[in-house]
């Protein structure tokens, strides 16, 4: 968790180079954090809410860990940076993609944590291969959101 924090907070001091304005930088800079939060506050203590049992020895999936939550991420994204203006929700979107891209990282050895964590709820079995493809991806399309955030 502290390696996602420390990146969340670089990524988010190198986005108040941009040239933007001081309020534009800085309403970015809190969204990039509140990514970090939101994610953080699911997995302590928002999960309560939407499972109905929740043992300590049963996997925890996470509604913001799901296929469909990384699904409905890459349109909502690409919305929010295109046509919303708000800097706040463009920092909110990225701090969301890069803090779920270093947490891909992080599990992606043995292939059954990432699945557990990633892919619970589907019935596709991926191979090693196939989860680094998937960061792959991931990756790049957080760098394709950075180039539109920067000429938009």
């Amino acid at each position: 968790m502290t390696k996602r924090l420390i990146v969340t907070i670089i990524y988010a001091g190198i986005s108040c180079l941009l040239g933007l304005t001081w309020s534009a930088r800085i309403l970015f800079a809190m969204g990039v954090v509140l990514g970090f939060v939101f994610l953080l506050m699911d997995e302590l203590f928002l999960y309560k809410y939407y499972f109905e049992k929740h043992t300590d020895d049963q996997v925890q999936q996470l509604i913001t860990r799901s296929a469909l939550f990384g699904v409905i991420m890459i349109p909502l994204a690409l919305f929010v940076i295109t046509s919303t203006g708000s800097r706040l929700g463009e920092g909110l979107i990225m701090g969301l993609i890069l803090n779920l891209i270093i947490e891909m990282l992080e599990y992606r050895r043995p292939k059954v944590v990432f699945q557990q964590r990633f892919l619970a709820d589907t019935k596709i079995e991926i191979d090693q291969q196939q989860v680094n493809l998937l960061i792959l991806g991931a990756g790049l399309f957080f760098i394709f959101c950075n180039f539109l955030l920067i000429f938009n």
